[in-house]
């Protein structure tokens, strides 16, 4: 009997001692709980600072080279805001000896929502070109039917100047990060009121864009 409760008593005492272990060795996590919360917390505020971007970019609504800056109004997502400057050429030559050439000057201010939580995003969004456009028109007589043919008139040379403007929209890839390499793939639904100012009917540009978010 006495040998039963002594076994007892060491077992017990072994159990003491094993939790008062335990209780020693066993670190205290409610401390780095709270921290982990803490960050949790303040994780968000860290990306609250707008991403800014800078593009340059091929082709779209905004003529054939053109250079664009925006920025998120908060974070990498979301709403923004920016705008581009833009250049084209175009130039014809017809059988009577006429030749136009033309360069566009263009400024492109525009808004826009990026979709996705990384650095992978869906981008919509829409804006409006007013464009300066110069250039002259020059009437020759070397023109393949000669000074007796039809249509020719007397050679001479005009230059023109003048303002157009057209609406457009976005929708596209944009691959943005935080900081890094940045790049935008999509297409322009390009339309205006039509006139000798503006687009007639519904054009539809691709464009094409690479640049440096920060």
């Amino acid at each position: 009997m006495k040998t039963w409760i002594l076994a007892s008593f060491m077992a017990c005492a072994a159990l003491s001692l094993q939790a008062k272990d335990a209780a020693i060795v066993a670190p205290d996590t409610s401390r780095t709980e709270v921290a982990a919360t803490d960050l949790k917390v303040l994780q968000p505020s860290l990306n609250l600072e707008p991403v800014k971007n800078v593009t340059g970019t091929i082709l779209g609504p905004f003529g054939w080279l053109s250079a664009h800056f925006d920025t998120r109004l908060k974070g990498n997502r979301g709403w923004g805001f920016g705008g581009g400057l833009g250049w084209a050429y175009a130039g014809s030559n017809d059988w009577f000896g006429e030749k136009e050439s033309f360069h566009l000057l263009s400024l492109s201010p525009e808004f826009n929502y990026l979709f996705g939580k990384k650095k992978s995003k869906f981008e919509l969004g829409g804006g409006m070109t007013v464009a300066l456009i110069f250039g002259k028109v020059e009437y020759s007589d070397v023109g393949p039917l000669g000074p007796t043919g039809p249509g020719y008139v007397v050679p001479d040379k005009t230059h023109e100047t003048f303002l157009a403007y057209y609406f457009f929209g976005t929708i596209g890839y944009r691959l943005q990060p935080i900081r890094g390499f940045s790049m935008r793939v999509g297409i322009s639904p390009t339309f205006g009121l039509g006139g000798d100012h503006s687009v007639d009917g519904i054009l539809i540009l691709p464009y094409l864009g690479f640049g440096y978010s920060f």
